[in-house]
């Protein structure tokens, strides 16, 4: 499947170990939940308000594979379809 993905386990280890994420499990359906809360990441929301990014996918033989990206700001939603494996919105999979 030629989408963002990364291995289940070393994505578990990562929420774990950053606060700012955080997993919800729908059968074989994934969210990942991602607020930005340092003051760097805070100093580029839109009028200081928090963003949500949320990455809806799905697991298939231990990998979790991506196809949409949500940011949510008081500037509204905006949604993108991933495109295949390299999509620069989810590159920050392949450091994990």
């Amino acid at each position: 499947m030629n989408k963002p993905n990364v291995d289940k386990n070393a994505l578990l280890r990562f929420i774990d170990a950053n606060r700012a994420y955080s997993i919800e499990w729908r059968g074989d359906d994934v969210v990942v939940r991602f607020s930005p809360n340092t003051p760097e990441q805070m100093s580029h929301a839109p009028l200081g308000e928090p963003v949500e990014h949320l990455m809806y996918g799905k697991e298939y033989d231990g990998r979790i594979y991506f196809f949409t990206f949500v940011t949510r700001s008081s500037l509204g939603e905006t949604k993108t379809e991933l495109e295949d494996e390299d999509d620069p919105v989810m590159l920050w999979l392949k450091y994990i």
